[in-house]
């Protein structure tokens, strides 16, 4: 690990914040978890996405959504129970994530702060609600997605790109302009909270996308053929 450490020590500020890298480096539990968690939320912001997009997605690339809406049920809670089932996947994939999590870091030979590991672990479930409720608003929105494992994946990267690019500049602007920065392990690890504002802007985004997607497809033509 003093390897690794003296590796890293050689590379630029920038580029350490831009991998993910908290003052602590790799050399404690916290540090070392923090910088796995980031791709650890890559993982879960592309499964959002995906879950969220193929909310209706099979039946529009299917052309089954003419079958499926002819049933004595609203199309709003059709779409309502497709989405809940979703979320809910979402926030139990989150908490087996956190299971595992829990049970390797019991294994650790040192103490760690409890309270920061559970904050941590708690922000792949935050972010994941949040991709899946863009990736269910794009999937609205597209009039066929028939390939909604390219677009979560360039989604999920696009946002991962403007993730590092936040980190490097350290510009709080583009923090609020960066999905994947509302739920900053390094910031986490340091100070022992969310920060709050990104907290909030997650829930409010979180809230008009489904409220978007919803009303999007409320007035969607739907096509059979």
């Amino acid at each position: 690990m003093e390897a690794v450490n003296k590796l890293m020590e050689q590379y630029p500020p920038e580029v350490l914040k831009a991998l993910g890298l908290g003052p602590d480096g790799l050399g404690s539990f916290h540090g070392f978890y923090s910088f796995v968690l980031v791709y650890v939320i890559l993982c879960s912001s592309i499964q959002g996405l995906i879950s969220g997009i193929q909310v209706i997605g099979k039946e529009s690339a299917r052309k089954t959504c003419d079958f499926l809406f002819t049933k004595p049920v609203s199309r709003i809670r059709i779409l309502a129970n497709k989405y809940l089932a979703v979320v809910l996947c979402i926030i139990i994939s989150g908490f087996i994530y956190f299971g595992v999590s829990f049970i390797f870091a019991n294994q650790y030979g040192g103490a760690f702060n409890h309270k920061i590991f559970y904050l941590l672990s708690f922000a792949v479930i935050l972010t994941g609600l949040l991709f899946t409720a863009l990736g269910f608003c794009i999937g609205c929105f597209l009039k066929k997605a028939k390939a909604p494992v390219f677009i979560g994946i360039g989604v999920g990267a696009l946002c991962f790109g403007l993730q590092m690019l936040a980190n490097m500049f350290d510009e709080r602007a583009l923090d609020f302009i960066s999905p994947m920065s509302y739920i900053n392990p390094s910031y986490i690890t340091l100070n022992q909270k969310y920060d709050y504002p990104l907290l909030i802007c997650l829930i409010v985004a979180v809230i008009l996308l489904t409220l978007l997607g919803f009303w999007r497809y409320q007035t969607k033509d739907i096509h059979s053929a």
